[in-house]
């Protein structure tokens, strides 16, 4: 007796695969109609020894193996690499599938991220207007807004600015309290081979109840050949002049700056139905 008992509680374990934004997504869901179901995650940013998060295990997927499970969820945009990953482990029962609608949190949560978002957006266009900083909305940020869709269901807004303004934006965010921000570097001029910053901001927020409004900075180089050919993510490329001029789009009390091709940008990132939101990230 005392042997299927504890078989039983071990069967009562859900594991997510993935500590990232879905993956976090879905834990707060679970959490949200039982908060004491036990949960762990499997990360492949997990090698050997086994991490702590959310006060929860993550486990490296290969560990999933020797673990007793009620089911694996699977969420967000690698939900093809990682049923193929499971499958070479031969795990390929009791899988589900979790879309933007399973993960979507609820109303409030919605409605207060957006209020923190707004509250920031705000601060940093009158930062970049009063300074001269030219920007616009980029990837999320701009798909976000050609679809009139809220911003907070975003697992953040991107935002695009001229590479040569880096230091001077850096400096301007980082006497702001409000909010966290952070820098990365990349390679993002093919002809010039210069290290441009990626800048990230994280607002405040009760991390155990909702993802951080986080605004994401992308730095491009712009060059005097309007021809020039820049290279962007998935091999897309674009001509350099494309952020030459912009448009203002109101979004809740702000104008915000976008590209005047939207549409053409946003087709050549996310395809011809990019202004339609699919359950899952991946092409059918």
């Amino acid at each position: 007796m005392k042997k299927n008992k504890k078989k039983l509680i071990q069967m009562e374990k859900i594991v997510i695969f993935g500590a990232g934004y879905h993956g976090r997504m879905a834990y707060r869901k679970i959490r949200e109609k039982d908060p004491k179901k036990k949960i762990i995650f499997i990360d492949n940013g997990v090698k050997k020894k086994a991490k702590i998060f959310f006060k929860e295990k993550i486990l490296n997927p290969k560990s999933i193996m020797k673990t007793e499970y009620e089911k694996i969820i699977l969420c967000g945009r690698y939900i093809k690499e990682q049923k193929k990953q499971l499958k070479s482990l031969g795990i390929k029962k009791n899988l589900i599938f979790w879309g933007r609608k399973d993960l979507k949190p609820n109303k409030k949560i919605l409605s207060e991220r957006l209020k923190k978002y707004l509250i920031i957006l705000k601060e940093i266009f009158t930062i970049f207007e009063k300074n001269n900083i030219n920007y616009w909305a980029d990837y999320s940020g701009l798909l976000a807004l050609m679809r009139k869709q809220n911003i907070a269901e975003m697992s953040d807004f991107d935002i695009c600015f001229n590479a040569n303004d880096s230091k001077k934006i850096i400096k301007l965010l980082k006497k702001n309290s409000k909010y966290r921000i952070e820098t990365r570097y990349h390679f993002n001029s093919k002809i010039e081979k210069k290290i441009y910053p990626q800048i990230i901001i994280f607002g405040k927020c009760n991390f155990n109840k909702m993802e951080p409004p986080t605004i994401d900075f992308i730095p491009r180089v712009f060059y005097k050949n309007k021809n020039e050919e820049l290279k962007l993510d998935k091999n897309i490329t674009i001509r350099s002049d494309h952020w030459n001029g912009y448009k203002t789009i109101g979004y809740k009390g702000l104008k915000i700056r976008a590209p005047l091709n939207s549409e053409q940008y946003l087709k050549k990132l996310y395809g011809k139905t990019w202004n339609k939101e699919e359950n899952f990230w991946y092409a059918k």
